[in-house]
């Protein structure tokens, strides 16, 4: 697909690693703060990808990603270049509910969310990769995301299926035998 405007299309796929609410964050490989998003397109988005001549932008899972497809990575730096050479703030990725409602700023999306994303693609130039710019994302089925504090026990930890009683959380602390301390001592 030749033409000489930037074209825009809307794939739907499920989407993981979404850092997109909020303030960009740093990417340490570019120094550069950033929103990005990973989308495993649907068969029709697929479908679209190849159509628009880019499939060569989908990237392979790694041997230790839980994700078997290919997927698209898109990431929207903080500031860009014009072309006078000018450092420009780019706007954050617009995010809406299936309505078409804004995005709760202090929803965070989880992994294997369905959306679907709008992105820009540039004319071809003969000699220059092509890009893929992401425009919006309306969240179809939203997956919550959970922060995991914990890695998950191994089944060689002791406390990994042995019986032993774990620490009640609910139950009040011994107070503690310590006769260095007077009511003096006491901030209250």
């Amino acid at each position: 697909m030749s033409s000489s405007k930037a074209t825009t299309h809307v794939i739907r796929g499920t989407l993981n690693w979404a850092k997109v609410i909020g303030e960009p964050r740093m990417n340490t490989f570019t120094d550069e703060r950033e929103w990005s998003v990973d989308v495993t397109p649907d068969e029709n988005g697929l479908a679209e990808i190849k159509r628009l001549g880019v499939a060569d932008k989908l990237k392979e899972p790694k041997a230790n990603d839980t994700r078997r497809e290919k997927y698209l990575s898109f990431r929207q730096k903080e500031f860009r270049t014009d072309r006078d050479g000018n450092r420009v703030k780019n706007d954050p990725i617009k995010i809406v509910d299936a309505q078409g409602n804004p995005w709760p700023d202090n929803k965070l999306i989880g992994n294997l969310s369905v959306a679907d994303v709008k992105f820009r693609l540039p004319p071809k130039i003969a000699g220059r990769p092509r890009g893929l710019y992401i425009q919006a994302i309306r969240v179809l089925e939203h997956v919550p995301f959970e922060i995991e504090e914990f890695a998950p026990l191994g089944d060689d930890d002791e406390y990994f299926g042995s019986g032993r009683k774990p620490v009640d959380e609910g139950r009040a602390q011994e107070p503690s035998n310590n006769d260095d301390l007077d009511d003096s001592d006491v901030p209250f």
